[in-house]
C-alpha cells in the first residue's frame, strides 16, 4: 500500500556518526557497541520513478508485472549504542536494479522497480523491506543505500553489501573503511527462504542499524 509522502529530490548528508551492526546480539547488559563509521552516497534519492515510497519495491500499484530479479526480504532494527530500541526512526533505501541499473537515471532500467522505499519503526525498532537482490553497477559490487533518521541523533547513510560478492575486495567504498572489523559489519550473510508471491528463489538479510547514544533518552 502506498503512504501519501513526497519522494524526495535530492540527499543532504548531516554529519553525525552512525554505529552499524549486523545482526548483533544484544544482552540484557547495555554495553555500548562498537561503531561503525557511515558511507556516504555516491547517488541521491531516484526521482520520479514511480509514485511510491513504501516498503515494497518489488512491485509497483497498477501494474501486472513485477521487478525483475530474486526477491530479497531485508529487515532489522534501528538501536542506539546502549542497545535500547529507537522508535521512530525513519529507514530509507535506494539501489540498482537486478542488472545493475540505476532507476530514474538509467532509461533502460526495470520499469517495474520501484527503486526506493522507506519503513518507519514501532516501539520495537525494527523495520523492514521487501525488495529485489541488487546487481552490480560499474566499478562497484552490488549494494543498497541507507538513510537513517530518527529523534534526538539527526540523519545520516551508510551502505549495505553482501556475503561472497565478488566485487567486494575491490568496492572502493567499502575498501575505504580500512578496519576489517567495521568493513565486515557493513557485509550480510544471505539465506535463502521461502515467498508465498515470488516464483524463484527469495532471500533474506539481517542488518541492524545502531545510532550514537541518545543524550535526552534516559539511562
Amino acid at each position: 500500500m502506498s503512504l501519501p509522502i513526497k519522494r524526495l529530490a535530492g540527499l543532504a548528508v548531516i554529519p553525525v556518526v552512525l554505529f552499524v551492526a549486523v545482526a548483533a546480539t544484544i544482552g540484557t547488559a547495555r554495553a555500548e557497541l562498537v561503531p561503525t563509521p557511515a558511507l556516504p552516497p555516491e547517488t541521491s534519492v531516484p526521482r520520479d520513478i514511480s509514485a511510491e515510497t513504501d516498503t515494497d519495491l518489488a512491485r509497483i500499484a497498477g501494474r501486472a508485472g513485477s521487478a525483475d530479479g530474486s526477491l530479497l526480504l531485508l529487515s532489522g532494527r534501528v538501536l542506539d549504542a546502549a542497545g535500547r530500541e529507537v522508535a521512530d526512526a525513519r529507514v530509507e533505501i535506494w539501489h540498482a536494479d537486478a542488472q545493475g541499473r540505476q532507476p530514474g537515471t538509467d532509461q533502460a532500467s526495470d520499469q517495474n522497480f520501484q527503486g526506493y522505499g522507506r519503513s518507519e519503526t514501532g516501539g520495537d525498532g525494527r523495520f523492514g523491506f521487501r525488495t529485489i537482490r541488487p546487481g552490480a553497477v560499474a566499478g562497484r559490487a552490488p549494494h543498497i543505500h541507507v538513510r537513517i533518521s530518527a529523534p534526538g541523533f539527526g540523519a545520516t547513510t551508510t551502505q549495505i553489501f553482501f556475503a561472497g560478492e565478488k566485487d567486494n575486495e575491490r568496492d572502493p567504498v567499502l575498501g575505504s573503511v580500512r578496519d576489517p572489523a567495521a568493513r565486515a559489519r557493513l557485509v550480510v550473510p544471505l539465506q535463502q527462504t521461502a515467498d508465498a508471491e515470488q516464483v524463484g528463489v527469495t532471500f533474506r538479510a539481517e542488518f541492524d542499524i545502531i545510532l550514537g547514544f541518545n543524550r535526552s533518552a534516559p539511562a
